[in-house]
């Protein structure tokens, strides 16, 4: 959940972390530690890119059984998403790269800014220094490390049992024979699953890199960093970071370049709201869902095909008509619409319902909502049970087809042609498409009256009219 801390900071104000008296306490950290730092100019900006501590954006959690037993041992796994203010979309890492930004001509040039940071970089010393347990990588380190080493290991062992295969099925001449087709096929399946692995084994051994920082040294990085770059320029950086955003730092120049900051309102308690996202930032959201959106619709018409072509079966069998098949298409693609719709509706992304915490998203309820984003606040949460309860009709009038069409193939499965019958006639078609009316008249009133009753109970609360 954001700070409720507004800090002011200065050009003048900041200091090296761990600096006391001008002198390091500790010795200096292993410098493969550190996370890597990059220069570079953009539109007449100067960024430098750091991986920060990210905050969770999503967090599920998965168990599984270690026996097999349903009530034998489990194992709990907690999946986590980490916030990101360059991409916006969660990553999967805890250190997400982040960017501290500072005009052209306040610092001359890139190459100033890059000698003022390798200066500050080799003069960094952390206030816990290098003692044995502050001095290792995280655990994360570790296990991707362990898991990077065992994929290069089976890499090495296939390509072994692949080439040692090869030489076995090779003519003596030292040339595949005219009958080994069966041989080379299986030699390219083995190549391509080597180089899978290869690639895998490459993902796993840059991720363990990633994350081979603590979180507390690359925080102080990043402090130092903004210290840095404001007595170079002046002026205080711009920051990317979500978390810096939120303490009142100025914006991204890159995506902000006017540097303004963000204003919290407060609360009917008295404390400060959510950082509410801005326009730039719900039009990049809407641009990343509708992208998703345009993926999964091609996976989702693929297995519509894929399941008409199965259902062909049973209708030339006389168990099922062809003619509600339509409806339940329907039912279903308008089901993944409304779903999609709302993650990329710009009313619902302005006001979310859940912001970023340390373990797990924080829920913004009406008692964390500042005052004056009430009204809005409510309007997003009326649109977002819309969504929702369109979503449920066309999934109910998806299951209310297919339930029907199930029931009346039970029903006159003596009438099939399975059974020596004509089919089962005309009732396959009236009942579902009987069904589909009934259920959307219901559903629809149903779904209009729930909307406004959570609206209304939810104004009521919040004192809006």
């Amino acid at each position: 959940m954001p700070r409720p801390e507004h800090p002011e900071s200065s050009a003048a104000g900041f200091q090296s972390p761990g600096a006391a008296g001008g002198r390091p306490a500790q010795p200096p950290m292993p410098r493969w530690l550190h996370p890597g730092v990059r220069v570079r100019r953009r539109s007449g900006v100067v960024c430098v890119e750091q991986r920060v501590p990210a905050r969770v954006a999503r967090a599920g959690v998965e168990r599984q059984d270690l026996d097999g037993r349903a009530g034998g041992l489990k194992r709990t796994r907690a999946i986590r998403r980490y916030e990101s203010g360059l991409t916006g979309a969660p990553s999967s890492l805890p250190l997400v790269r982040e960017r501290l930004t500072v005009p052209l001509p306040a610092v001359g040039s890139a190459g100033a800014v890059t000698r003022a940071v390798h200066e500050a970089l080799a003069a960094f010393r952390p206030p816990r220094g290098a003692s044995r347990t502050a001095a290792l990588p995280p655990l994360g380190f570790f296990v991707r490390l362990l898991q990077a080493v065992m994929l290069a290991g089976f890499v090495i062992i296939a390509c072994a049992f692949t080439v040692r295969a090869w030489q076995e099925w090779r003519d003596p001449s030292g040339s595949p024979g005219a009958g080994d087709a069966l041989a080379s096929t299986a030699i390219t399946a083995m190549l391509l699953v080597v180089a899978g692995l290869a690639a895998l084994a490459a993902v796993m051994g840059r991720r363990a890199w990633l994350v081979r920082t603590p979180p507390w040294l690359a925080e102080d990085q990043w402090q130092l960093l903004r210290g840095r770059l404001a007595r170079l320029a002046g002026q205080e950086p711009g920051s990317s970071r979500p978390l810096d955003i939120e303490m009142g730092w100025r914006r991204d120049l890159i995506t902000h370049p006017g540097g303004e900051r963000v204003v919290r309102g407060l609360t009917r308690s008295g404390l400060p709201g959510p950082a509410w996202p801005d326009r730039v930032e719900v039009a990049r959201a809407a641009r990343r869902a509708r992208r998703g959106t345009a993926g999964l619709a091609v996976v989702l018409v693929a297995g519509l095909a894929l399941a008409g072509a199965v259902l062909a079966i049973p209708v030339s069998m006389g168990l099922f008509s062809p003619a509600p098949a339509p409806l339940l298409a329907y039912g279903i693609l308008g089901a993944f619409v409304c779903v999609r719709l709302r993650r990329s509706d710009p009313v619902v992304l302005s006001r979310p319902r859940t912001a970023p915490g340390d373990r797990e998203p924080v829920r913004i309820d009406l008692d964390r909502v500042d005052v004056a984003a009430l009204p809005s606040w409510c309007r997003a949460r009326r649109r977002e049970d819309r969504w929702n309860a369109l979503a449920v009709l066309h999934g109910g009038l998806a299951g209310a087809v297919l339930a029907c069409q199930v029931l009346v193939a039970v029903v006159l499965n003596g009438e099939s042609r399975v059974a020596g019958g004509p089919g089962i006639g005309p009732a396959a078609t009236a009942v579902p498409l009987a069904a589909f009316a009934l259920t959307g008249t219901v559903g629809a009133w149903w779904c209009a009256a729930w909307v406004r009753r959570r609206d209304a109970a939810r104004r009521a609360a919040a004192g809006v009219p």
